[in-house]
């Protein structure tokens, strides 16, 4: 064939694959995305690009639906059923299925989409004329666009936070079971240091004053933020403003 798409385990050209309505990429943007290259049934630097995909699917808390030498065969498997000896090669995963909210659930397994199609190099060798423009992507929040991935995060961050409901008034539930764990290794190592003697005191000093600094100096950057609020800010690449 000459182009192929695959969703969700199936496998068919373009035009004949469906695709759920309710699929959150149709609403929200809310996927991630990586492509390459294909040539004499070779995904060019596929290792590299795959890295990339996984890093930026864990970032948003997406979940891939295989795991990352798995998808590695289904691209270089799905390569040698399209025609041709160069190829591009486009995959992505979309956060998965589910009625449209900006919140999601949890643990809801992704989907993944992946286009093949033919694809003609052109000479690297030959000159291409370059435009450049400003990006002024943060500067139309008029525009009701369906690039909402921000948004999504968002309001899950929100949803997350509004469930610590026992948090608010427990000060035992601050921090969580690795927190209190982390903290007792960082207070007893550092006690176990100058009680023992294990290293000299002024390194205990020294390291005690860095940490008490930087504590220090985070304060008073939220404290400026806070007092900040409201007033216009300045880009200094574009000269644009815009409220802190």
């Amino acid at each position: 064939m000459e182009a192929l798409a695959y969703y969700d385990g199936k496998i068919g050209t373009p035009e004949e694959l469906m695709v759920p309505f309710n699929d959150r990429v149709h609403f929200f943007g809310d996927g991630v995305y990586d492509a390459t290259v294909g040539a004499n049934g070779k995904v060019y630097l596929m290792q590299d690009h795959l890295d990339r995909f996984y890093t930026s699917a864990k970032a948003l808390d997406i979940h891939i639906p295989m795991p990352k030498e798995e998808l590695g065969k289904l691209l270089t498997d799905l390569l040698a059923k399209v025609d041709g000896t160069t190829h591009f090669v486009y995959w992505q995963v979309t956060r998965g299925v589910e009625t449209r909210n900006h919140v999601y659930a949890e643990n809801l397994p992704g989907k993944l989409w992946v286009s093949i199609r033919q694809n003609h190099l052109n000479d690297p060798d030959v000159a291409i004329k370059l435009n450049t423009a400003e990006d002024t992507r943060f500067y139309h929040c008029n525009i009701k666009t369906l690039n909402l991935l921000p948004s999504v995060v968002a309001a899950q961050h929100a949803k997350r936070i509004g469930g610590y409901e026992e948090a608010k008034t427990n000060i035992l539930k601050f921090f969580d079971k690795k927190g209190y764990i982390m903290m007792a290794i960082m207070m007893g190592g550092g006690i176990a240091l100058r009680e023992f003697g294990i290293i000299p005191a002024w390194i205990v000093a020294f390291m005690y004053t860095g940490i008490g600094s930087a504590l220090a100096l985070a304060g008073i950057g939220f404290f400026i933020h806070y007092l900040k609020r409201g007033r216009s800010l300045t880009c200094p690449v574009t000269k644009k403003t815009r409220l802190a």
